[in-house]
């Protein structure tokens, strides 16, 4: 009896244990995604939309400038003729984004305040047209002009020819904020629809949107190893002061109505809503623009939103949609 009570304690003891960890289903922690509602960024934490404000620049596209400043940082740029056959850009950023020079900047336009007016926060330029600068006042951002007693926050590179030679630091526009108690980006904001697409389609190789002369006729290229479209503009491909391509992740074709308000200078009708494309790596998608309560959204056949992919937005408004190509 003893025998064999020994021989069952050995047993007990030496026999393979089953691992009942094997049995047990691993907890799957679902992980919370949020994005940057300006630019559709992943964030690692969720950021509220009173954790920043927006602040926008006037930036110089003249066809014979050295270089840009500040682009491949920017949430969204515009893009619409200012006087002539010229066109100009509107730049919007985010205050928690790092920009260390941005420009040349230059004079405003008044559709170009339509267009700042819809983040608010800081509207940077250098003068502007009669118009603008008569209406400027009763628009809801603040107003850094260069041309007033806030020209400190800018300086003059002696590389560039005047008067394409005015830049500026997002972390002076940050300093006049604070000094003027800038309120971040309203809660009610309505972001555009970014989406993390899981089918894509495919990109067009190239878009082409004649604004006016040879020279403001722009190209983009789609990388299609990096999935982004690279500018060209005038037959050459557009390089930042750090010799970095000029990219965006979303090209939108928004088609608004233009009339002349003199001999150079123009009005454009950005409330009435009109044709739109946009162009990523999901394809083409075709629908309309619409000004719903103080922001221009993008939407299908069905109503529902255009799909855009996170990163820098470039819009380009022009008359008729027989100015782009693809």
């Amino acid at each position: 009896m003893v025998v064999i009570l020994l021989i069952l304690l050995l047993a007990k003891y030496f026999w393979p244990k089953k691992d009942i960890s094997q049995n047990i289903e691993p907890v799957k922690v679902e992980e919370t995604l949020y994005s940057h509602i300006l630019n559709g960024q992943l964030l690692a934490e969720q950021k509220a939309t009173n954790d920043f404000f927006a602040f926008s620049v006037m930036i110089d596209n003249s066809y014979d400038i050295e270089s840009q400043a500040g682009l491949n940082q920017a949430s969204v740029v515009y893009e619409a003729l200012a006087e002539s056959n010229i066109t100009r850009l509107l730049a919007v950023f985010s205050s928690d984004t790092k920009v260390e020079k941005i420009g040349p900047v230059r004079s405003a336009r008044g559709y170009f305040l339509d267009l700042a007016q819809e983040y608010s926060g800081v509207f940077t330029h250098v003068g502007g047209s009669p118009q603008a600068l008569v209406r400027i006042a009763s628009y809801n951002f603040f107003n850094l002009d260069e041309m007033s007693a806030n020209g400190d926050y800018f300086w003059r590179d002696e590389e560039y020819n005047e008067p394409h030679n005015v830049f500026i630091s997002g972390e002076n526009i940050l300093t006049y904020a604070q000094k003027k108690e800038v309120p971040n980006l309203k809660t009610d904001f309505q972001a555009w629809n970014f989406v993390k697409a899981s089918v894509f389609g495919t990109a067009k190789a190239q878009i082409t949107v004649d604004f006016s002369s040879e020279h403001y006729q722009v190209d983009w290229h789609h990388d299609y190893d990096a999935n982004v479209y690279q500018r060209w503009q005038d037959g050459v491909k557009k390089l930042t002061d750090q010799n970095a391509t000029v990219r965006a992740t979303n090209v939108i074709v928004q088609v608004a109505k233009h009339s002349l308000i003199d001999r150079e200078r123009r009005a454009i009708d950005l409330k009435s809503g009109g044709k739109v494309l946009v162009f990523n790596k999901i394809g083409v998608q075709e629908g309309e623009w619409r000004f719903i309560n103080g922001r221009t959204q993008f939407f299908d056949a069905n109503n529902k939103p255009l799909e855009l992919l996170a990163g820098t937005t470039w819009v380009e408004i022009v008359d008729d949609i027989s100015q782009v190509k693809f």
